[in-house]
């Protein structure tokens, strides 16, 4: 059986985005689920939940700041990391609302996916940070 760094639910309506970041953290030796949207994930979670939560922000439907409110509601020890390219609004701003709201970590895009899977890392294992 394979040992992953960590199981990680990535979130994103974007299918390319989704796809290319998954790729990435296999290559860094997560374990890696994909939602195409908040329900979806939602679902996922009660299934069976990943130990950290990647979304995007700038989602139709239920977009990542809704993401980190209802996972910190119903899951409140699941770490989120939010990622956000921006949008209608300064990416800075939503970012610091999503930390604010309970997100663990936040990336601007484009970002070092390196550091991102260090921040999974982390936020799967704390106590080795």
């Amino acid at each position: 059986m394979r040992c992953f760094l960590a199981e990680v639910l990535l979130i994103d309506d974007d299918d390319l985005i989704r796809e290319s970041l998954e790729a990435a953290l296999l290559h860094f030796g997560h374990d890696v689920r994909l939602a195409n949207g908040a329900r979806m994930a939602f679902q996922m979670i009660e299934e069976r939940a990943p130990q950290v939560v990647v979304t995007d922000i700038m989602m139709p439907d239920i977009d990542g700041i809704g993401v980190v409110q209802e996972v910190k509601k119903r899951w409140p020890t699941l770490p989120v990391i939010a990622i956000s390219g921006g949008g209608m609004s300064p990416s800075d701003d939503i970012l610091t609302m999503a930390t604010v709201l309970g997100a663990t970590a936040t990336l601007s895009k484009p970002f070092d996916i390196a550091e991102l899977s260090r921040l999974i890392t982390r936020a799967a294992n704390p106590s080795a940070a």
